[in-house]
């Protein structure tokens, strides 16, 4: 909450809802707090991200730990991972990098790889196990595949169902919130094309 507070950009409304929101107040602090401690790494890697243009090297420390908090912290270590090595390969100076900078990409790589290694294999599942854990084996269902892409409403509209059993469900069902789900994301793909100059090099 410190971190929120002292260096987002967001107004003091916003600051007051975030705090004391559902996610923040309570999912993350007394359901799921690993949740919590992946944000929290999360917010520390916003808050170091300018000082990358004179070292990666805190940052990949934190990228390393949040591969290794649970399974969507390590999705978004992989998606930073990636933007952070984009954006040096599309604005690669003319000039060759120093011999300091050289050793602080090197390393960065190292303990990012290092982090990625030991998330995976921690995922390995023991051999009494594995076989109860082949889902790919199993073949793959549409309405699992309809209820994986409605999970882009349910994130951008975290709306429970007018029910008891509110947990994990959404006022709109599955397939119309798949057919949804397009419309937020695309207009976050839309307000990231326009405002980095550099995504705009993946397409030229």
């Amino acid at each position: 909450m410190f971190l929120l507070v002292q260096y987002s950009p967001f107004t003091r409304v916003q600051k007051t809802l975030l705090v004391f929101g559902y996610f923040l107040l309570f999912e993350y602090s007394l359901i799921s707090r690993n949740y919590g401690l992946g944000v929290l790494l999360i917010f520390l890697c916003y808050v170091l991200f300018p000082t990358r243009k004179r070292r990666y090297l805190p940052l990949a420390i934190l990228l390393a730990v949040l591969a290794n908090i649970n399974f969507y912290s390590r999705m978004t270590a992989i998606a930073l991972i990636t933007m952070l090595v984009l954006e040096y390969l599309l604005a690669i100076p003319s000039g060759k990098p120093t011999p300091n900078r050289k050793w602080d990409i090197a390393g960065s790589l190292l303990i990012v790889a290092v982090g990625l290694l030991l998330s995976g294999v921690q995922n390995i599942p023991p051999p009494a196990q594995a076989g109860s854990l082949s889902v790919l084996s199993q073949g793959v269902q549409l309405n699992q595949v309809v209820s994986a892409i409605a999970n882009l409403w349910r994130a951008y509209f975290p709306m429970p169902g007018l029910t008891l059993r509110f947990w994990n469900s959404n006022i709109i069902d599955d397939g119309f919130a798949a057919a949804l789900s397009w419309i937020p994301l695309g207009f976050s793909i839309a307000l990231f094309y326009r405002h980095h100059g550099w995504l705009a090099g993946l397409t030229g």
